[in-house]
């Protein structure tokens, strides 16, 4: 709830709120809270550790065994709350991790969806209304298409 106060004022500075992707890691026992996450490339995502020996290992795939190979890892599994691990999303597309002690006992996994990024709000086209008017019809107003947020699962994402 706390990470919802602090990306607030970032909308009304002109940032975006996508910038602020984090995961909750061992607070519901050994789970990754979301298990599905959204950001865009440069976003930097932020596990945060609450009860359990957890670890979060990059994985090729939604499985328990496949590691990728030169793939982010937070190190052998601790047993550390308030520990923080960040990384930085590179490349567009599916990234699985997982936890190494308690994938396959606890199924403990999850994703990140990263999209490319938006474009930056100034640059932008401002939306402008064109009214054409006919003898006896009222008139008719055509917007061009806008781009606008929509909050999906927990975060504001630019459509």
């Amino acid at each position: 709830m706390l990470h919802y106060l602090f990306s607030l004022p970032f909308l009304f500075l002109g940032l975006k709120a996508q910038d602020l992707v984090y995961i909750a890691v061992g607070q519901f026992d050994h789970t990754f809270t979301p298990s599905v996450a959204y950001a865009n490339i440069g976003d930097i995502v932020t596990f945060e550790w609450f009860e359990g020996a957890h670890n979060v290992l990059q994985m090729n795939d939604d499985g328990c065994t496949n590691i990728t190979m030169n793939g982010f890892t937070s190190g052998p599994p601790v047993e550390e709350p308030g520990k923080i691990f960040t990384v930085e999303m590179k490349e567009q597309g599916n990234i699985w991790y997982s936890c190494q002690n308690y994938c396959e006992l606890n199924d403990m996994k999850g994703r990140i969806v990263v999209a490319p990024r938006p474009p930056s709000s100034t640059s932008m086209p401002v939306p402008t209304a064109t009214a054409t008017a006919t003898t006896g019809v009222a008139p008719f107003i055509t917007l061009p298409p806008y781009p606008s947020y929509q909050y999906v699962n927990n975060r504001y994402r630019w459509y």
